[in-house]
């Protein structure tokens, strides 16, 4: 994994190998069935160097398919143990570099799916992170013409306002 990561978007990437990132997306996906937490933590980094080095070259399927690595590696997190603060921080980079590529129009993919992730993970993200989730939710999601839009609030409220600790996202919440 680390070879084929840093072979195609690497540092010293190999301009001669031509494979996209579509091709080797679900090889990353397939292997965090693997229990190892080794292959997490390298799922992550590769995810992270992918997303910083090849972010705005990449597609609408790639982004899915990337969103697809990231949500099912932030499911697996419960599992890692000696890795975690490691793991978490290539996650929080790779979530921030998403972000910061959506804001700037730059992102193709899905920006549900993208908040949809970013709110899985809002422990971890940073203020600015969760409060661009809250206005995202505030202007596509919370709105009367939506069905279970006050329980959606509701479930917004206890998860931002009431659980949360910082001072600027209970404000937003």
């Amino acid at each position: 994994m680390f070879f084929i990561g840093r072979s195609l978007w690497g540092e010293r990437r190999i301009p001669s190998l031509r494979y996209s990132a579509m091709s080797v997306l679900p090889f990353l996906l397939s292997s965090l069935d693997c229990p190892h937490q080794g292959v997490m933590f390298e799922v992550s980094v590769q995810l992270q160097e992918l997303v910083v080095s090849q972010g705005e070259t990449l597609t609408a399927p790639e982004w899915e398919e990337t969103v697809n690595v990231l949500e099912c590696l932030v499911s697996r997190l419960e599992r890692c143990t000696d890795k975690r603060e490691a793991v978490h921080q290539h996650l929080k980079t790779t979530i921030g570099q998403l972000e910061a590529l959506a804001m700037t129009d730059r992102y193709s993919g899905s920006r549900s799916r993208l908040y949809g992730l970013v709110e899985k993970v809002a422990h971890l993200c940073p203020e600015a992170s969760v409060l661009h989730l809250l206005a995202y939710m505030q202007s596509t999601v919370l709105h009367p013409a939506r069905g279970g839009w006050v329980e959606r609030l509701a479930g917004l409220v206890d998860t931002f306002y009431c659980r949360d600790g910082r001072r600027g996202v209970r404000l937003r919440a």
